[in-house]
């Protein structure tokens, strides 16, 4: 709550945006002007005059740090490469160093990589709101900052589904038991892909009997696999923008990104007790009962080889175009960094960067060979060292041979590294 003597700001609302997305944003402005007064929302063709000025990035500055309540930026593909908007941009970043929930309220139009955003932030994801909605969830911030009482991002509404209204009504009639049976046992179509949120995709993996090793001596021997059940894997590695959402949540930290940028690139600096606390989390917050975890060494294998016996998902041949690796040939690979993980080439199962970007956590402790290995899919976690975990994928940092389906390696679990991430894998029910 501000003091008395604080004096009150020129604006409630301050919006930025591209013009690219003025149809969508004028919407937004004038529904905040009918409820705050239009002297209380700063939109550019509003102050046409006002912002006809030389030194206009010391004018915004002073305006979005010391005019404005609550500043909204409609960040897109078209935002940063604006002149206006790198213009706005230099100020925006430099109030979110500031880490005040009150300051700032990001939304998003797509998923494009804004390099430095988000070390702390939520935002909201216009494709799932009309104009109207955005403006009143706007309005809800303006009135939550004025109470004092805004901790974090509201959530937004869950999907209510028909069979739940249904099920509902079941339980007025046949009572509450049976409706709860009716909503746990309604499973998703092992088929086809689920779409969860902050833009997480799994997608269906049908298993067969395959077989699971390679050349080398920690690859040795070469062993038959019947995986248990199909089940779901990320289509990409889990990307900062999911993990965020899963630290702000919990309120746990935040890890680095190495100054590559967050949102869609893929999560880095976490260790395999964070990452499972991720997978959990994901558990208890999906709507369709999934229960999520990390993969074991023989899923995350099945899935890279994507029904190939080559030494990679494409081939045998080394391709440098294919991957995010030391050797390759890609804009990623030339400065040394992580790409979004919608980059590159996707297996025949669909599935991104089984090759290279980051190297991926599962959840088999590590042994030195597949000597007396598991033939059965399951998580190999008896004998071994018991403080190193298996790795697999290889990273932006290895060679080509180290990107191989077979290739694995072990790291401490305990530790971080900015060249693993991970992935997850989920089935129905039994959460």
């Amino acid at each position: 709550m501000p003091e008395k003597d604080t004096p009150a700001k020129r604006f409630k609302v301050a919006l930025s945006f591209p013009g690219e997305h003025r149809k969508y944003v004028s919407k937004v402005a004038d529904i905040l002007a009918a409820e705050l007064g239009k002297d209380k929302v700063f939109y550019d063709n509003w102050y046409t005059a006002e912002l006809t000025r030389p030194n206009l990035d010391t004018y915004l500055q002073n305006l979005y740090h010391k005019e404005s309540e609550l500043l909204v930026p409609f960040l897109c593909k078209d935002y940063e490469r604006k002149d206006w908007c790198q213009l706005e941009w230099k100020v925006i970043r430099a109030l979110m160093k500031k880490r005040n929930d009150h300051d700032i309220m990001p939304t998003r139009f797509d998923d494009t990589d804004i390099p430095g955003l988000f070390d702390l932030d939520g935002y909201l994801d216009l494709r799932q709101y009309t104009p109207e909605q955005t403006a009143k969830l706007i309005l809800q911030r303006v009135a939550l900052n004025e109470t004092g009482e805004l901790q974090h991002e509201p959530k937004p509404t869950p999907k209510i589904k028909t069979w739940h209204i249904y099920t509902g009504v079941l339980a007025v009639a046949i009572g509450p038991a049976l409706a709860y049976y009716l909503i746990n046992t309604t499973k998703p179509d092992p088929s086809k892909p689920i779409k969860l949120d902050h833009n997480l995709t799994l997608l269906p993996i049908s298993v067969k009997p395959f077989e699971m090793g390679g050349n080398k001596q920690s690859e040795q021997p070469v062993h038959s696999v019947v995986l248990p059940n199909n089940f779901w894997m990320s289509q990409t590695e889990i990307s900062f923008d999911q993990y965020d959402a899963y630290a702000l949540s919990e309120q746990r930290p935040t890890p680095s990104d190495e100054s590559w940028g967050r949102l869609n690139r893929p999560v880095i600096n976490v260790n395999t007790k964070e990452a499972e606390a991720y997978a959990a989390w994901l558990t208890k917050n999906n709507d369709v009962g999934l229960s999520c975890r990390l993969p074991t060494e023989a899923e995350w294998e099945y899935a890279a080889r994507a029904g190939t016996r080559t030494n990679y998902s494409w081939g045998d041949a080394a391709d440098r175009t294919k991957a995010n690796c030391a050797e390759c040939d890609t804009p990623w690979s030339q400065q040394k960094q992580t790409a979004p993980v919608t980059s590159l080439q996707e297996n025949s199962f669909g599935l991104k960067n089984m090759h290279g970007n980051v190297a991926e956590w599962v959840q088999d402790v590590w042994h030195d060979n597949y000597d007396n290995a598991l033939s059965n899919g399951q998580a190999w976690l008896r004998g071994g060292y018991a403080n190193k975990r298996v790795v697999r994928g290889g990273s932006w940092a290895d060679k080509l041979d180290d990107l191989r389906s077979a290739s694995r390696t072990g790291a401490l679990e305990t530790e971080r590294f900015r060249t693993i991430g991970f992935r997850v894998v989920c089935t129905a029910g039994n959460r």
